[in-house]
């Protein structure tokens, strides 16, 4: 037990970092900044979720160095979050979707993961499919569908794992249960889109965990 009060020496000696389980790594879930590389090895964590935002938005130049940095520390770079940030102002789903700028989106974000080895990219960029007031809600789950199937079959030339993350209601109006997330799932049907669920969203949705006992593997 720590002693309330403690010196920090005294404290960073009782704190141990305990061993690695065997297809089981511990990882931090981070900003893509090369300071907060150092920080996750220096901790013990086996490997880093990057957001992707940090990554799409950076140079060649400056992304080289981003890659650079990981190689250097021995630093696994697992998976990336956030697809399709904000900044890109890309429109999934509704009236105004633009298919040449999803093909120039997923180009640069798959190069990029590949180029950092990435094995999972999450799709939870929820303010991209949100449906807008009036538009068909049938219709802007077949357009997500179709964006999501797309993006699974260029993603798995690369070896990379799709996932899709149910989103709370105030990020979104849309896959925002693990029932949804499965729908669509099922939908695009292709090996390499799955499904991964946040245990805080799940709670803060409130959401049926008997859903989970449906979704099988």
């Amino acid at each position: 037990a720590l002693t309330a009060g403690a010196a920090p020496d005294t404290l960073a000696s009782a704190s141990t970092v305990p061993p690695p389980v065997p297809g089981f790594p511990i990882g931090w879930c981070i900003r893509a900044k090369p300071e907060a590389f150092a920080d996750a090895k220096s901790a013990g964590f086996e490997y880093v979720e990057l957001a992707l935002q940090d990554v799409l938005s950076l140079s060649d130049a400056d992304f080289g160095k981003l890659v650079a940095r990981l190689q250097e520390l021995h630093l696994t770079a697992l998976s990336g979050y956030n697809a399709i940030p904000k900044e890109a102002n890309l429109s999934l789903v509704g009236p105004t979707v633009d298919k040449k700028r999803e093909e120039q989106h997923i180009r640069l974000l798959l190069i990029r993961a590949a180029s950092l080895k990435l094995r999972y990219i999450i799709l939870n960029s929820g303010g991209a499919w949100r449906v807008p007031d009036k538009f068909p809600r049938e219709q802007a789950f077949t357009q997500l569908a179709e964006f999501s199937r797309h993006f699974a079959d260029e993603a798995d030339r690369a070896g990379i794992v799709v996932l899709i993350e149910p989103l709370r209601s105030s990020d979104t109006n849309m896959i925002t249960t693990i029932a949804e997330a499965l729908s669509l799932v099922e939908t695009v049907n292709r090996p390499n889109f799955q499904m991964m669920v946040d245990y805080s969203f799940l709670r803060i949705q409130k959401d049926d965990l008997n859903g989970l006992l449906k979704v099988g593997s």
